[in-house]
């Protein structure tokens, strides 16, 4: 229940979201209705999890969608690009507005997207964050 109100700010929006409105059809009330009326035992069969869907899609999607074990995330895709992009992320943060107004550690950061070791911690979702901020930062000096 708490995820379900976790999402209410993005089916009633305010301000801004409404000049582009999302639209999640998987939040629909009857979505929403049947998938809380199936009880919990039904959720897992075979020692596999999304049961019902898993059923409900038999013959429609490809044998390896249905079978698989786990799924992409938005972190994934997210550490992807940190491991492709490393060395431009580092010449974007040591050389950018952020680091030449003393706000970036470029030491730091250069260390830590210097290791060759694949990431194993959540330090590059910080590295991240200052892509972000620095892209903001270049967005107003254009």
């Amino acid at each position: 229940m708490a995820w379900i109100l976790g999402i209410l700010n993005h089916l009633d929006p305010v301000g801004r979201a409404m000049v582009r409105p999302s639209i999640s059809p998987l939040m629909a009330q009857p979505v929403v209705e049947l998938c809380l009326a199936i009880p919990t035992w039904m959720w897992v069969s075979g020692g596999r999890d999304r049961a019902v869907a898993r059923r409900a899609f038999e013959g429609r999607l490809p044998p390896t969608i249905l079978g698989r074990r786990s799924k992409g995330t938005p972190a994934s895709f997210v550490m992807h690009l940190f491991e492709s992009r490393r060395s431009e992320i580092g010449e974007m943060l040591c050389d950018g507005l952020l680091a030449g107004h003393g706000l970036v550690d470029r030491d730091r950061v250069h260390a830590y997207l210097s290791d060759p070791r694949p990431v194993s911690d959540a330090r590059y979702m910080q590295i991240m964050g200052l892509v972000d901020a620095e892209s903001w930062a270049r967005s107003w000096t254009r």
